[in-house]
C-alpha cells in the first residue's frame, strides 16, 4: 500500500492585514496564532468538547446560543492522500479526525499529539445542525452552523456531504428519524434525495462529479449509478460482517444486537444478489425460480456470497483503487 504523504509543512491563514473592528482584528490574530504549526484547530469560545454525547460519547457542544451561518471551527492540518489515511486508521494513528478537501486529500495530524490539536471534535448526524465549508486557496476547512443553535446542543455534521472517501464510514447511531443506518461517504453523495437535501453545500470537488454525472446520457448515468449502488451493498455487507465479529469478541456480549445484525446482514445478502447476472447466479448458487428458492438459496450459500462482497468491496470502495465510481460491467 502506498505511504506517500503529500504535505507536511506549515500552514497558516497568512492574514498580512487586518480591517474591521478591534473584535475582529484579535480574533483573525487568534486563529493565525492557532494554525500556525500547521495542525492545530481553531474553535471559537461558543463551543467546546466535552463528554455527553449521546451519539459518541464525547462530542462539541455549544456554550451559549449560536445562529445560523456561523463559523465556529477552523481546521488545519498536514495534506495526505486515503493510502497514507487508511495506513494510519490500521496502525491505530488516527481515529477519524481526517477531512477530506479534495479527491485524494485530506487533512489530518501524523502523530497522536498532532491528531489530539487538529481533531475539531463534532459528530456524525444524518440531521446535522452544522456542515463543513472547504476554502481551496488556503486548504483549510470551516465548521459553519446551518442552523439556530441552542446553549448545550450538540453540534454535527453529516460526513457524506464533504467528504466521499470510505475512510468514513460506519453503523450510524446518531438516532435522528431520517438516519441511513450505514454511512458510506463514497456512495451517498449519488443519491438524488441526497443531493435535494444537501444543495448548495457540497464542495466543489464533489459537485463536480455530481455534475459530470448528470451531463452523461440517461443509459451511461443508469449503469453507473447501477454500479455503484452493487458496490454500495457489499460495502454494506463488509461493515456489518466487521461489527458483528466485534461485538462477538467482545467480553460481554449483546445478543440481541448482534442477531438484528445478522439479520440485517441476510436481508442486505438478499438484496444484493437479487441483482447478479446469470453467470455470477450460477457460480455463488442463486436460484431465482421462485422467492422462496431464492430466499433458501442464500441462506445456504451465505458464506460464498459474504466473501464475494468483501472482494468486490476491497477492489472498488476506495479511492486509492479507482479514483471514480466504477462503470458496470
Amino acid at each position: 500500500m502506498e505511504k506517500r504523504v503529500i504535505d507536511i509543512g506549515s500552514r497558516s491563514l497568512g492574514f498580512d492585514v487586518a480591517v474591521g473592528s478591534l473584535g475582529t482584528h484579535k480574533l483573525i490574530q487568534e486563529i493565525d496564532q492557532r494554525l500556525k504549526d500547521g495542525c492545530s484547530c481553531w474553535r471559537s469560545d461558543q463551543v467546546e468538547r466535552r463528554r455527553g454525547s449521546r451519539i459518541e460519547g464525547r462530542g462539541l457542544f455549544a456554550k451559549e446560543p449560536i445562529g445560523t451561518q456561523n463559523v465556529i471551527s477552523i481546521k488545519g492540518g498536514r495534506i495526505v492522500n486515503e493510502a497514507t489515511i487508511r495506513d494510519m486508521t490500521a496502525r491505530n494513528v488516527t481515529h477519524g479526525s481526517q477531512q477530506q478537501i479534495g479527491i485524494d486529500a485530506f487533512l489530518v495530524g501524523l502523530t497522536p499529539d498532532e491528531e489530539d490539536v487538529n481533531l475539531v471534535g463534532y459528530n456524525h448526524s444524518c440531521n446535522p445542525n452544522a456542515c463543513i465549508t472547504l476554502t481551496e486557496e488556503s486548504r483549510i476547512a470551516l465548521l459553519v452552523t446551518r442552523k439556530n443553535i441552542k446553549k448545550n446542543e450538540e453540534i454535527t455534521t453529516d460526513y457524506s456531504v464533504s467528504q466521499m472517501s470510505n475512510t468514513q464510514r460506519f453503523l450510524c447511531n446518531c438516532g435522528a428519524k431520517n438516519c441511513r443506518g450505514i454511512i458510506q461517504p463514497r456512495y451517498d453523495f449519488l443519491h438524488k434525495d441526497f443531493q435535494k437535501t444537501y444543495k448548495g453545500e457540497f464542495p466543489r470537488y464533489i459537485q463536480t462529479i455530481i455534475d459530470d454525472i448528470d451531463n452523461l446520457s440517461g443509459d451511461e448515468r443508469k449503469k453507473l449509478l447501477m454500479s455503484a449502488w452493487f458496490c454500495e451493498q457489499a460495502g454494506k455487507i463488509a461493515i456489518l460482517v466487521e461489527e458483528i465479529r466485534r461485538r462477538q469478541k467482545q467480553e460481554v456480549k449483546d445478543k440481541k444486537s448482534i442477531l438484528k445484525l445478522q439479520q440485517f446482514l441476510l436481508i442486505t445478502c438478499i438484496n444484493f444478489a437479487s441483482r447478479f447476472p446469470p453467470e455470477l447466479g450460477n457460480e455463488y448458487g442463486v436460484n431465482k425460480e421462485n422467492l422462496k428458492k431464492f430466499q433458501e438459496s442464500i441462506r445456504q450459500n451465505l458464506t460464498g456470497i459474504i466473501e464475494f462482497a468483501k472482494k468486490l468491496d476491497s477492489e472498488q470502495g476506495w479511492m486509492n483503487k479507482s479514483s471514480t465510481i466504477p462503470d458496470a460491467e
